[in-house]
């Protein structure tokens, strides 16, 4: 399905088995969802969920309090606003710059956040899942944990043993673009 032009605001759009492209803005409260295809969109307002059982979702500009979830494929996003949820029981998330509330969750698959690979071991996660707060290089002041591209080198930067340095259960803080 391509949609050459924006979905409204509140708009439904439900297929069993097709891609849905939108050439312009998803609007605000609109419900995609496919159960086999891709969803593609260049940019996505405010409370919209995209939806897709097996196929991956890519997007430019996600607004605040929006869900991207699939259960078999990947999630792509530029920027990421605020409260908003990016979801992937089997595949790869990919951000570039994502607000400090935004969660990225995958089951078996990796999140890269400005095109570094996030370590599974350093991600708040339980037994069945990954989620990852936190940006390339990190630097979490109160609980003093130095992080570079997803390892915690702590230890290293103040020169002390393990047992001075262990990580604490603070998430790292995200690089913003323009100090947001």
């Amino acid at each position: 399905m391509h949609i050459k032009g924006d979905v409204g605001n509140n708009a439904r759009i439900k297929t069993a088995s097709a891609d849905i492209n939108v050439n312009g803005e998803i609007g605000i409260g609109a419900r995609l969802n496919t159960q086999s295809g891709d969803i593609n969109s260049s940019n996505v307002r405010d409370n919209a969920t995209l939806n897709t059982m097996s196929g991956s979702i890519t997007v430019a500009n996600v607004g605040t309090g929006v869900t991207l979830k699939t259960m078999s494929g990947r999630v792509t996003a530029a920027d990421v606003g605020a409260d908003s949820s990016l979801i992937t029981m089997s595949g790869d998330v990919q951000v570039h710059c994502a607000h400090p509330s935004v969660s990225l969750e995958t089951m078996s698959g990796n999140v890269y956040e400005n095109g570094v690979k996030r370590r599974k071991e350093h991600a708040a996660a339980s037994t069945a899942s990954i989620v990852v707060s936190g940006g390339a290089v990190s630097f979490v002041s109160g609980a003093q944990r130095w992080f570079v591209n997803g390892s915690d080198v702590t230890r290293l930067v103040r020169g002390g043993d393990a047992a001075t340095s262990a990580p604490k259960d603070e998430p790292p803080v995200r690089y913003q673009r323009g100090g947001q």
